[in-house]
C-alpha cells in the first residue's frame, strides 16, 4: 500500500509512505497527517475523503486544520441529505454545482458543513433509480405470476414467500388482496393470491431528494480564511492524489514486472517511484506555468490546443508552440 499527499498546486507529491497491506485508512489518516504536520514548518489545510471523518480522527488531528467528506452513513448527514433543499441553494464558480452551508457540532467540534449539488452526479443517480425501480418491479411481477401458475400446497408456506418477498422490496409496497383456495387437477387443495402494487412513495421521494448531493465538512470556522467556494474547489484539487496514483500504475512504469520480496526493497522502490513521479510533476507543472506566462498552447492529437498539457503529451509531440 502506498500512501501519498500531494499539493493541489501542480499535484507536487509531498509526502510518501510504503505501508502494510492490512492497513485501514480510517485508522493510519490522521496519524500520517500529524506526522507529515510535524514536519512541515508552514500552515496548511489538509485535505481527504470521507476515511478521514471518524470521531477519533477528527480529536485526533486537534487545531490541525482540514476539509472531509462527511460519510452519508452518519445520521445527521442522512437526514440533510434526504431533505428537500430546494431553496438557497449558491451556484458554485465551478460549472455543474451548488451548494449550501450549515454550521454543525459533531462530537464536540464545532465544524462548518457543505452540503454540495452536482447536476451531472444527480442525473445519473435518477437514471439508477428510475432503472431500479423497473428491475424490482419485474422481479415482483415475475414472483407473482409464479405464484400464480405454481399454486403452493400450503398456505403458511405461500405467506411466508410473501412475507420474505415484501422484506426485500426497496421501491414498491406488495399488498395481499386475499388468498385463494381451490382444487387442482389431483383434488387436492392449493393456494394463490391477489396482490396489490404501488411504488412506496415516501422512500423514492427521500432517494430523488438525495440525488446528486454529498456533504464536505471542515474545522476552518473563519469564512474569510475558507470560503465555502474555496472549500468545495480544495475538495476537488483532490484528484492530485488520484493523478499521481494513475501515474504508479502506468504500464508504462513496468512496477507490475518487478517482484521484490524483501521489505527494505519494497520501500526503496515505493521511494524510487514517487521520485520519479516528483520529477515527473516538476517538469509538468513549469511547462504549464510558462505556457500560461507567454499566452501559447499546444496542440492535441485531436486538433484542441490547451494550455494545461501534460509532460507525457509534451514527450510524445514534436511541434509544440502555437
Amino acid at each position: 500500500m502506498i500512501d501519498l499527499m500531494a499539493s493541489s498546486d501542480g499535484d507536487i507529491p509531498l509526502f510518501i509512505r510504503i505501508g502494510s497491506g492490512n492497513e485501514s485508512d480510517k485508522t493510519m489518516f490522521a496519524s500520517l497527517i500529524k506526522e507529515y504536520e510535524n514536519l512541515l514548518s508552514e500552515e496548511t489545510i489538509y485535505v481527504a475523503d470521507s476515511a478521514l471523518y471518524t470521531s477519533k480522527n477528527l480529536h485526533t488531528l486537534g487545531e490541525t486544520k482540514w476539509i472531509s467528506r462527511v460519510p452519508s452513513t452518519i445520521k445527521k448527514a442522512k437526514e440533510l441529505l434526504e431533505m428537500n433543499l430546494d431553496n438557497n441553494w449558491i451556484t458554485s464558480e465551478k460549472k455543474g454545482y451548488s451548494y449550501q452551508e450549515k454550521k454543525v457540532n459533531y462530537h464536540g467540534i464545532e465544524q462548518r458543513w457543505l452540503i454540495v449539488l452536482s447536476e451531472s452526479r444527480k442525473k445519473s443517480d435518477l437514471e439508477k433509480l428510475a432503472k431500479n425501480k423497473v428491475q424490482e418491479k419485474t422481479k415482483i411481477q415475475e414472483q407473482i405470476q409464479k405464484w400464480t401458475q405454481r399454486k403452493k400446497k400450503s398456505l403458511d408456506e405461500l405467506k411466508e414467500e410473501v412475507k420474505e418477498l415484501k422484506q426485500k422490496l426497496k421501491y414498491h409496497n406488495l399488498e395481499v388482496i386475499s388468498y385463494k383456495k381451490e382444487l387442482n387437477s389431483h383434488q387436492i387443495e392449493v393456494y394463490s393470491g391477489e396482490f396489490e402494487l404501488e411504488e412506496n412513495q415516501e422512500i423514492i421521494s427521500l432517494l430523488k431528494n438525495k440525488a446528486g448531493k454529498f456533504i464536505l465538512a471542515t474545522n476552518v470556522l473563519d469564512e474569510e480564511e475558507l470560503s465555502s467556494e474555496e472549500m468545495l474547489l480544495q475538495y476537488k484539487n483532490q484528484q492530485s492524489c488520484e493523478r499521481g496514483f494513475r501515474f504508479l500504475k502506468d504500464p508504462l512504469f513496468l512496477a507490475s514486472s518487478v517482484f521484490v520480496k524483501n521489505p527494505k526493497r519494497i520501500e526503496t522502490m515505493g521511494m524510487l517511484m514517487g521520485l520519479c513521479l516528483l520529477v515527473y510533476n516538476i517538469g509538468q507543472r513549469m511547462v504549464r506555468k510558462e505556457l500560461v506566462a507567454q499566452g501559447k498552447k499546444i496542440k492535441k492529437p485531436e486538433g484542441k490546443l490547451t494550455d494545461q498539457p501534460t509532460l507525457k503529451l509534451i514527450f510524445k509531440i514534436k511541434r509544440l508552440l502555437f
